[in-house]
C-alpha cells in the first residue's frame, strides 16, 4: 500500500519531469532552425535531463519511494512526463514565431 507521502513525492517527480520536457522542447524549437535538429536533441538530451532530475529528486531529496517496480517507475518518471510535456508544447502552446531583431549599427556602444 502506498502512503500519501509516497504518492505526493511521485507526483512531484512527475510534475518536475513534465516541466523539464516541455521547457526543453520549447527551448530547442526556439533555438534550432531544422526539425531534425529539434528531434535529435530531444531524443538525446531530454532523457539525460529526465534521468538527472529523477536521480536528484528521488536520491538526494528522498522524494517518492517504493512504487511497485521498474515498469511503474519508467512510466511515472519518464514515459508519462515525456508524452505530456511533448503534448503541452506541440498542442497547447502556439508555435514559436521568428522574431525580427533590429540591425546592428557600427556605432552602437561607442560614445
Amino acid at each position: 500500500m502506498f502512503t500519501p507521502g509516497t504518492l505526493a513525492g511521485v507526483a512531484v517527480v512527475a510534475l518536475v519531469n513534465t516541466f523539464v520536457v516541455a521547457v526543453g522542447i520549447r527551448f530547442f524549437r526556439l533555438q534550432l532552425d531544422t526539425r531534425w535538429g529539434v528531434a535529435a536533441l530531444t531524443l538525446l538530451v531530454i532523457p539525460v535531463a529526465l534521468f538527472a532530475t529523477t536521480a536528484v529528486l528521488t536520491g538526494v531529496l528522498g522524494l517518492g519511494g517504493d512504487v511497485g517496480g521498474r515498469n511503474t517507475v519508467l512510466f511515472v518518471a519518464f514515459l508519462g512526463p515525456a508524452i505530456l510535456g511533448i503534448a503541452i508544447d506541440l498542442f497547447w502552446r502556439r508555435p514559436p514565431e521568428p522574431s525580427d531583431l533590429p540591425e546592428r549599427s557600427e556605432d552602437a556602444g561607442r560614445p
